[in-house]
């Protein structure tokens, strides 16, 4: 068997085209080999000379050296873009989301990992397992919305709300209790802030009460649709018209086979393959599925616009991501979901607050009337789950039932 440097001496034998060069002309001096394959070699030519070297007998084809890029940015490129092709160019020219804070209600988050820097700290536990992300779900979703490299709103700030367990589980009241403790920092912070909720379950009141608080309170609230391939009018809080509900798309805008749709859906955004930050190391990535994935990049996307902007309400936010949203673009059946892509544009979103505090943005094409809230308690069971896994852990009514008095008591 021919080893690699005698291979590579034969090819450049071979390359030597003197015999079919003019008598006056010379190789180039940028002419060169940069690989030697089995089937062939990679090598830098003129156009000329790659020419005389295609009519050689032996040669079978001479291709030019295609470029190969990674398609793990493809979610972040997809929204800075209205038409495919992507053009592999993911970045976007923005602030970036300096200035405002999406907290993570979720597994938690492996704050020393690289994508984070600085800008991702521990909040507060609500679970059993202490304050490690230890299922990786919750990192993977920070990232999404805010991380250095795999991030919509890289210079926005992190904060971790544990409310999942480890085991990729967690109870309502956890969530619940999660959602007033991150009211209670915004109040004293007086940042701007985003709640990302890539987890959700059946419709329970006292769950969507609590969100309706933190939305009344100023914070922007963005959830998964959920997975089932239902209606997201069924889970709590995606059928609230205030919450920003994202469905999935996939690379080729079509939507995600197991994506939840209907009318409390606002808009899709890219939830198949998309990679991300992970557990285990502080380089670790992990490529997931899941409305998980496309809720961080809503999140994002709105830490853009409080960055533009911090005085936005969250109806201003909600209004301002659909409004400029692409139209028409997913495919499949929506069940009555708009039929909008996430856009931000490749300048990222430019906003223009007239009449005193309306704001507007991007192609405004309107509001597409989300769902309808719940009534009543819930009379059953109730049960919080990952969206990328539906891991459920069931809840017992009484729990909510307990929870009814303390919330209203809350809003003295």
């Amino acid at each position: 068997m021919e080893d690699e440097n005698k291979r590579r001496r034969r090819v450049r034998r071979e390359l030597d085209v003197s015999d079919t060069r003019p008598a006056d002309s010379q190789p180039s001096a940028d002419a060169h080999i940069h690989c030697v394959f089995s089937f062939g070699y990679g090598a830098v030519l003129s156009q000329e000379l790659a020419e005389k070297v295609s009519s050689r007998a032996e040669v079978a084809e001479v291709e030019a050296d295609p470029v190969i890029r990674t398609r793990s940015l493809w979610g972040l490129d997809r929204i800075n873009q209205r038409n495919l092709p992507l053009d592999n160019n993911p970045k976007s020219d923005n602030i970036k989301g300096a200035g405002v804070d999406i907290y993570i209600l979720d597994s938690g988050i492996s704050t020393a990992h690289s994508e984070f820097g600085n800008r991702a700290t521990f909040g507060a536990t609500f679970s059993s397992s202490g304050i490690q992300d230890g299922a990786g779900h919750g990192t993977h979703v920070a990232a999404t919305a805010a991380g250095r490299t795999f991030g919509v709103a890289p210079s926005a700030n992190l904060i971790a709300v544990k409310v999942i367990d480890n085991d990729g589980s967690g109870s309502g009241s956890a969530v619940i209790m999660g959602i007033q403790w991150t009211i209670k920092n915004v109040q004293k912070t007086k940042r701007p802030s985003v709640i990302n909720m890539s987890i959700g379950g059946s419709k329970s009141n006292a769950l969507d009460r609590a969100v309706l608080q933190a939305i009344a309170q100023g914070i922007t609230v963005v959830t998964a649709a959920g997975n089932d391939n239902r209606d997201a009018c069924l889970d709590s809080p995606g059928n609230q018209n205030a919450v920003i509900t994202v469905a999935a798309s996939s690379e080729t805008d079509a939507k995600a086979p197991f994506s939840n749709d209907g009318p409390c859906v606002k808009l899709f955004g890219p939830g198949v393959g998309i990679t991300s930050a992970w557990i285990g190391s502080n380089t670790a990535t992990n490529t997931l599925d899941g409305t998980s994935m496309a809720s961080p990049h809503v999140a994002g996307s709105a830490a853009l616009l409080l960055g533009n902007n911090p005085n936005l309400k969250p109806a201003q936010v909600l209004s301002l991501i659909v409004s400029a949203s692409t139209p028409s673009k997913v495919s499949g059946a929506l069940a009555g979901a708009p039929n909008k892509l996430l856009y931000t544009g490749p300048a990222g979103f430019v906003i223009s607050i007239v009449n005193g505090g309306s704001a507007s943005a991007g192609d405004n094409s309107g509001i597409n009337p989300a769902g309808q809230g719940g009534g009543g308690l819930n009379s059953g069971l109730a049960s919080i789950a990952h969206k990328s896994g539906r891991i459920s852990a069931e809840l017992l009514s009484t729990m909510i039932l307990l929870l009814v008095p303390i919330l209203l008591a809350g809003r003295e």
